[in-house]
């Protein structure tokens, strides 16, 4: 079990978890409500140092959490590399409707 110590706005891991796994797990509890659910104010910002150390989330050991982060990271990329593509297709298909278009009306 972890437990989050927040020290001015600043999150530090400990020898036994890697940050890129602690910032996959930050995603997942901010996406999840499980910091919102911690805040006594309306938004995450105003999550005062002693509720995010109340947070309590669950690892794996330093392996397990390696292979999550690298297989995340993967995923990140190819997310980015369809999103890419997607605003290239999207490109494209406005220069096809001004093409089609600019013939019609004059």
């Amino acid at each position: 079990m972890l437990r989050f110590v927040l020290e001015s706005a600043e999150f530090r891991c400990g020898p036994e978890l890697i940050p890129k796994f602690a910032l996959a797990a930050f995603r997942h509890a901010f996406y999840h409500a499980i910091f919102a659910k911690a805040a006594n104010a309306t938004t995450v910002a105003h999550l005062g140092a002693e509720r995010f150390g109340s947070i309590e989330i669950c690892y794996p050991d330093k392996s397990r959490q390696t292979t999550i982060a690298d297989e995340l990271d993967d995923l990140y990329a190819a997310e980015r590399e369809l999103e890419r593509r997607l605003g290239a297709e999207e490109s494209l298909l406005q220069s096809i409707r001004e093409e089609i278009l600019g013939g019609v009306v004059a």
